[in-house]
């Protein structure tokens, strides 16, 4: 197993850089996708539409971010091997962990208790990152109430804010399971 020291990592900032930017950019690569599939949700009608959309300006971003992410990649992989080799383990320790937690859940009831605990908070982070992102998304019909965009997306935001907040608050209880 890769230990990785933290006195090294805080005196070099280059690899916490070039995880950043990656992770940055594979999250630009899915939102890019996302608007040219064209995928939305009508929640008043209940249904998903999917419209492709043929921009060329939204295609070379969509070309140039993928670029960039495979540049940052293979530097990752040529320059900091230790760094690439600890993001290829990553995916093993978190299927151990998920073994290990779901075996814990089966003998006992706080364990599973706890770990859904988890998934509402992963669950609650991401779909609070998805309304504060998306202005056009309406949990709540501002449209009904005449809000519009850019208003729509500082109210978006607080709430997002007070939602992660508060699971946040839920989510410390649990720090004796997470260990």
């Amino acid at each position: 197993m890769l230990k990785i020291d933290r006195q090294k990592v805080k005196k070099n900032k280059f690899p916490i850089a070039l995880l950043l930017i990656e992770l940055i950019t594979a999250i630009l690569v899915v939102h890019l996708f996302y608007k040219i599939i064209g995928f939305q949700v009508n929640f008043e009608a209940r249904s998903v539409s999917i419209a492709p959309a043929a921009e060329p300006l939204l295609l070379f971003f969509f070309a140039i971010s993928i670029a960039l992410l495979v540049a940052v990649y293979f530097t990752i992989k040529k320059k900091l091997p230790g760094l690439f080799q600890a993001q290829e383990q990553a995916k093993v320790t978190i299927k151990e962990k998920t073994k290990e937690k779901l075996s814990k859940a089966k003998t006992d009831p706080k364990a599973a208790a706890l770990l859904l605990i988890q998934f509402i908070f992963v669950f609650a982070v991401a779909m609070a990152i998805f309304a504060w992102a998306d202005p056009e998304l309406e949990l709540i019909p501002w449209s009904k109430a005449g809000v519009a965009p850019p208003i729509t997306t500082i109210l978006n935001a607080i709430i997002a804010i007070i939602v992660l907040a508060f699971f946040y608050y839920l989510y410390s209880f649990t720090a004796w399971y997470r260990k």
